[in-house]
């Protein structure tokens, strides 16, 4: 009997059984560490984030200049986190929202943030100024800052870019967007408003708020200006006009203000 053949093909065949053994166990191995992904170690901690509390800045062992949120765990020390703010973060109240660099944020606001928490900073999604008490309800006014609202020349431009929405609490009633038109119209500027240069020149002497009417999503909003105090000037009587519309539409109810009579709010 020739063995020497039979030797060579049980060679070969051993050759070929351990090869594929060596790319099944290799591609096995690859095709779990693809599906494993990165470790936790190589990317970021990032967590969903969702409290309550008030807003500080400045504050001893703080980030100057940063805002943070003060808010308290149970079974837990008063937490502080800083916060970090996007083009894509939204401030407001419940009603509404808008972009955050046109929110007045101030020391101890109360407010609740969600985000998202990447090494312990804040991504703000929405920042919601609220308020504990049940007779008290928080909307927003919207004076306005020029320094917000310059062209490329730095001339002032007299449009709704300068607006600034300030959170404030007003009694709990079941005319709140006559009371917010009404305390918009009595000026109610808070005094750091106007340390960071917002503006407003409510309240006009003898101009006042005589009737409203909401029909179909139209607010009608009929004021009573004895003296002309809402007339003269083009940049003026605009600014005047985007306040009070505004400060309208925050409410849902409200797509279209209307001004009446049609004689207010010229140059």
């Amino acid at each position: 009997m020739n063995w020497r053949p039979a030797l060579l093909i049980s060679s070969i065949a051993l050759l070929v059984l351990g090869g594929v053994a060596y790319v099944a166990i290799n591609f096995g191995t690859r095709v779990m560490d693809f599906a494993q992904g990165p470790t936790a170690s190589s990317s970021p901690s990032i967590v969903t984030f969702s409290e309550t509390g008030t807003l500080t800045r400045n504050n001893p062992g703080h980030v100057p200049g940063t805002w943070y949120l003060t808010y308290e765990k149970l079974g837990t020390p008063g937490l502080s986190v800083p916060l970090a703010f996007s083009s894509t973060s939204r401030c407001g109240v419940s009603a509404t929202s808008s972009f955050c660099g046109s929110f007045q944020l101030d020391q101890g606001l109360r407010t609740h943030v969600t985000g998202t928490e990447t090494n312990s900073i804040v991504q703000v999604q929405r920042l919601t100024a609220t308020t504990t008490n049940p007779s008290q309800e928080m909307i927003l006014l919207y004076f306005y800052n020029p320094a917000l609202d310059t062209d490329a020349q730095g001339q002032v431009r007299c449009s709704q870019r300068g607006l600034v929405a300030v959170p404030t609490i007003i009694p709990r009633t079941n005319a709140p967007i006559v009371d917010a038109v009404r305390t918009l119209l009595s000026g109610n500027l808070p005094p750091e408003g106007s340390a960071r240069g917002i503006t407003t020149e409510y309240p006009l002497p003898g101009f006042s708020l005589a009737s409203t009417s909401l029909r179909a999503g139209t607010l009608t909003l009929a004021f009573i200006d004895p003296q002309h105090q809402a007339s003269g000037g083009a940049c003026r009587t605009r600014i005047l006009r985007f306040q009070i519309e505004a400060t309208a539409r925050q409410f849902s109810q409200v797509q279209q203000v209307r001004l009446t009579p049609s004689t207010l709010f010229q140059p």
